[in-house]
């Protein structure tokens, strides 16, 4: 039987905010799920890292790669679209709410 994450890799920077974030948001989420207190209010780390996590997804959906054929190399590029502008509001309004917990208002 062969190993199912042979073919992931971290390719580009969103990988690696999804992959960091990813993790630290499930183990968030659970400690919220058993009820147990983090510092700072459970809440607060949930919505930190929902929000990182859908920056990570905007990331994800709006990098890419193009070939600059003047210099014959690839090259970073962003395409701007309505997915990833919806992701960044989720980040911004879940960051909204993880400062308003952490911040005690």
């Amino acid at each position: 039987m062969s190993n199912p994450f042979d073919s992931m890799k971290l390719k580009s920077w969103p990988d690696f905010i999804l992959a960091i974030s990813g993790i630290t948001f499930l183990l968030s989420f659970t400690a919220m799920v058993a009820e147990k207190e983090l510092p700072g209010g459970t809440l607060g780390w949930v919505s930190l890292m929902g929000a990182i996590f859908s920056f990570g997804i905007a990331g994800k959906i709006a990098f890419k790669r193009v070939f600059n054929r003047d210099s014959n190399k690839w090259e970073d590029g962003w395409r701007n679209n309505h997915l990833s502008n919806l992701f960044i509001l989720i980040s911004v309004g879940l960051g909204y709410l993880a400062y308003h917990v952490f911040s005690g208002i």
